[in-house]
């Protein structure tokens, strides 16, 4: 009920500003959802079986944003308060994905007394803990954004400066392999590409504080930030508060562009908070012409006090340089034909260096043929995984494959093609995938499916084989696969 007050005050206060001509409203409104009847038959188990699943969902989205250009506001010249409210939504979803509101239910058997029965007594094994429910409803609250503002000039008392300086991204980014297992891991579809995430170099001091810039919109931002790393408290001692300074420059000259991120942090005389007084510097140049764009970046983190992880060999700066090049061949309504190519050199070892390339082509090469290529190296040049055991890496896992320092690749192609068929649109396709993960076997998967679509309104027929170990190695033995049939009904 607290959040539900929350919207009504918003909308209230939002008309009410609407009043004045000084406040935009935006409202979306979506009805979406599908329901699925799948059958399946499992060739190594043997097993045969149906799976229905459905998602209903509906989202409303109020985007309350006070109009920052201050020739628009009557009667209002030089500073001015500008709040923006922004991402304000309310979901019924069925999707596991975006709800996050749920309950564990069990239900148990009960003795005369109404207690549940103990697992160490008689009859215990009714009681059920496995069932979930999930409320479906999830409210997000807006995001607020308070600044005085004067033409470009601008001070922004809420929210907080971001006080970070992180421009390059991992280019190991796959985290959908489920399971905890060496063979769940091995099973994945990707399993050769896991997640650096977690040990992306950066350096992001979180704080509360304010900002002083100067914004001409897409040619020239620069803004510098103050902010304490905790809320003030008077009742705290003050030796003990941190702060941060933090700078940032984005400007663009024509097919340039350039961003810049500066963080040092501030410790006080008994402050002992890890990264309490470090400092983190980012850039990222970009430049395109025609249909061409490169990106280049850096990013570094700078550790004042030494011998700060359990890895004696740890030096006092850690750092990653990326570049990329994104390429647009073809680009129509309906189809297109995109290459990208991304590389990472870093000073962890657990990333070292890492290089993926795609394509992707729908249709935009050869009519209704579609087309998707992915190649990537991880983990290159490493130097074992004996060293990072010996050295006490704290990320180090002994028997986990896919997140060490040996040099993993990655190769997956797909194929698929439109057909005028049965009164609609058939689609048959296949995906090859292979996986090299240490110095084991490479593992072959093989997916075959066809798709019909548009021969019944709003409806998905498919029918799909498909296999993560389609050849032997020393690690893992063959397997068949599945073969699954489905009929899916898509509303909104």
């Amino acid at each position: 009920m607290k959040k539900i007050s929350l919207l009504l005050v918003v909308l209230l206060a939002a008309g009410s500003a609407s009043l004045y001509g000084q406040m935009m409203i935006g409202t979306e409104f979506k009805v979406t959802g599908d329901a699925t009847a799948t059958a399946g038959y499992d060739l190594d188990d043997q097993q045969f079986g149906f799976k229905n699943e459905a998602n209903a969902n509906i989202k409303l989205e109020v985007v309350a944003k006070q109009s920052t250009d201050n020739t628009e506001m009557v009667g209002m010249e030089g500073w001015v308060g500008i709040i923006e409210l922004k991402d304000f939504k309310i979901i019924i979803d069925s999707d596991d994905g975006d709800s996050d509101l749920r309950y564990k239910a069990a239900e148990c058997r009960v003795d005369e007394d109404g207690d549940k029965i103990k697992e160490d007594q008689p009859n215990a094994s009714m009681c059920e803990t496995d069932k979930t429910s999930r409320s479906g409803l999830i409210v997000t609250e807006p995001s607020i954004t308070a600044t005085l503002k004067n033409g470009p000039l601008f001070l922004r008392i809420y929210d907080k400066p971001e006080s970070k300086a992180d421009l390059v991204a991992a280019v190991e980014d796959d985290d959908n392999t489920e399971g905890d297992s060496n063979a769940d891991k091995l099973n994945g579809s990707r399993n050769a590409e896991s997640d650096d995430a977690d040990l992306d170099v950066g350096l992001d001091l979180d704080g509360q504080g304010v900002s002083l810039g100067y914004d001409a919109g897409e040619s020239l931002m620069v803004a510098l930030g103050i902010a304490s790393t905790e809320p003030w408290d008077s009742s705290k001692d003050p030796e003990a508060a941190s702060f941060v300074i933090s700078g940032d420059l984005a400007v663009n000259l024509g097919p340039a562009g350039l961003k810049l991120q500066v963080v040092q942090g501030l410790k006080g005389k008994k402050d002992d908070a890890e990264k309490a007084d470090d400092t983190g510097v980012a850039g990222e140049l970009t430049t395109e012409f025609g249909i061409v764009k490169l990106t280049a970046g850096a990013d570094v983190h700078i550790t004042n006090e030494e011998n700060t992880t359990a890895n004696p060999e740890d030096e006092s700066m850690r750092f990653e340089v990326g570049i990329g090049a994104d390429v647009k061949l073809t680009e129509m309504e309906d189809s297109s034909t995109t290459f990208g190519a991304k590389y990472i050199y870093s000073s962890e070892q657990m990333v070292a260096s890492d290089v993926k390339v795609t394509l992707d082509d729908t249709g935009g090469l050869v009519d209704r043929l579609g087309m998707g290529l992915t190649w990537g190296l991880f983990d290159i040049g490493n130097t074992g995984v004996e060293n990072f055991a010996a050295n006490g890496d704290p990320n180090y896992v002994a028997d986990q494959f896919t997140h060490n320092d040996q040099m993993d690749m990655f190769v997956e192609g797909s194929l698929s093609y439109k057909l005028d068929a049965m009164g609609g649109t058939l689609t048959p396709g296949a995906k090859l995938t292979l996986n090299q993960v240490d110095d084991m076997d490479a593992t072959v998967g093989l997916e075959v499916k066809a798709v019909l679509t548009d021969a019944v309104p709003a409806t998905e027929f498919g029918l799909k084989w498909a296999t993560s170990q389609l050849t032997e190695t020393d690690a893992m033995e063959r397997k068949d696969g599945a073969i699954t049939a489905w009929a899916k009904i898509t509303y909104g």
